[in-house]
């Protein structure tokens, strides 16, 4: 205030611009600088410390919490310990009042007077009661007709036909025969060598599979007519897949071959093709190689060397229009096979799953059916039948496949029990 003072009187009197005014200016300046300095200083001194002691304040609260919690624990401790402490005083007390009551039951023991009296000793039993070998018995003959009711019931659980009278019954064709299942069937062996050993018959060693290969020569003896002077067209399909149509189908060509006649089988399944892997060749040249031109005849048609049957694979070919089957390609490929071939045989997709089948029985003289043994609805191969016998100009007939013959004996085929004597017939 003083320098602030002196500066007004020596501007008053000296003016603005005498050295002595300039002087002053310059002190207070310099005064008021130093005074700022200091009080920006002692401000931030201020807040250091009051960041500090918020700091500190929220250390202090944290372990107030802490304090807090674990007083809580401790106090929720104790009261859990009073309730211990109570609970062992009340089973003390009550094992103590237990312990007075068994003391006065032992105290009393001998002192009292019998209520009953003896009128007269038990006779000594002349044998043991249970009697062990009649319960063992009746248990044997109680699990026995369990058992017995049990496989009936499960053989009542089997679905389908089961055997000629129901096909022709219900499906109102007629049955050509029934074909077993071929014994020592392995998938993972090729599928030619299982049906080709199936087929030998005629062996004069004792042949596999005697029932299945008789089978297959009593269903292709009631395909051939002896007053027809023209090749036979026969289609062979199923009404659901795995039904074993392509194993009848090939089994009937290579018994056919076997015994002497000139057959040929198509392999017209273009969804699931399976000619080819059964006589253990290739894929193509094949059907649909034929379709897509620029190959002959000879060039699709194969040969299997261990039945001499002829049979045309599905193909190899890769444009999307030989994949279609039409009437006029299948007359076409049928004329020609049949100035070579007294019998041709079309593996068809089932009735079912493609419209292949109804297109193809127009151009064959016979139809085969084949129905899964056991397996089929009744229902599904009637559709399939009516399906196949409304194109007309067709014969429609069926095949058993896949016949348990030990179930189907079971059951009433005469003609299963027949099949399992076959073996031992044969057995040289």
């Amino acid at each position: 205030m003083n320098l602030q003072a002196q500066l007004g009187a020596v501007k008053g009197s000296l003016g603005p611009n005498h050295p002595k005014t300039v002087q002053l200016e310059t002190q207070l300046k310099e005064l008021k600088d130093g005074i700022r300095r200091e009080g920006a200083g002692f401000v931030g001194r201020l807040k250091a410390d009051l960041a500090a002691a918020q700091a500190t304040e929220t250390e202090l609260g944290k372990r107030v919490a802490e304090f807090t919690r674990q007083f809580a624990q401790v106090n929720g401790g104790d009261v859990q310990l009073q309730n211990l402490i109570g609970e062992a005083d009340a089973d003390r007390k009550t094992y103590e009042q237990y312990l007075a009551r068994s003391n006065e039951v032992h105290g009393s023991v001998g002192h009292g007077q019998p209520g009953a009296s003896l009128l007269s000793s038990a006779d000594v039993p002349l044998r043991a009661s249970p009697d062990i070998k009649r319960t063992v018995l009746i248990g044997a003959v109680i699990g026995a007709g369990i058992g017995l009711l049990l496989v009936a019931m499960l053989d009542g659980l089997i679905g389908g036909l089961r055997n000629r009278e129901q096909v022709e019954e219900i499906l109102g064709i007629r049955c050509l025969g029934s074909l077993p299942m071929i014994e020592g069937f392995r998938r993972k062996r090729l599928l030619g060598t299982d049906l080709q050993r199936a087929l030998e018959g005629s062996s004069p060693i004792r042949p596999l599979n005697t029932a299945f290969g008789q089978a297959v020569h009593g269903v292709h003896l009631k395909l051939l007519s002896p007053t027809h002077d023209r090749s036979w067209v026969v289609l062979v399909t199923a009404a659901l897949p795995a039904e074993g149509k392509t194993w009848v189908a090939a089994s009937l060509a290579a018994s056919l071959a076997t015994h002497g006649h000139s057959v040929a089988l198509v392999d017209c399944d273009l969804h699931r093709p399976s000619v080819h892997r059964i006589f253990n060749g290739p894929r193509g040249p094949g059907l649909t190689d034929y379709f897509a031109g620029g190959i002959g005849l000879d060039q699709v048609v194969h040969h299997d060397p261990g039945s001499g049957a002829s049979y045309i694979p599905v193909g190899t070919a890769l444009s999307q229009e030989a994949w279609r089957l039409t009437f006029g390609r299948m007359r076409s490929l049928i004329d020609a096979l049949r100035e070579r071939y007294a019998l041709i045989i079309l593996d068809s997709a089932p009735v079912l799953a493609a419209s292949d089948a109804i297109l193809l029985s127009q151009v064959a003289q016979k139809a085969i059916l084949v129905v899964k043994w056991g397996s089929t609805p009744p229902a599904i191969a009637r559709h399939a039948a009516t399906q196949l016998l409304e194109t007309g100009g067709t014969e429609v007939a069926a095949v058993l496949s896949m016949v348990n013959t030990k179930r189907a004996a079971r059951h009433g085929d005469p003609v299963a029990s027949v099949y399992k004597q076959l073996d031992s017939y044969y057995q040289p």
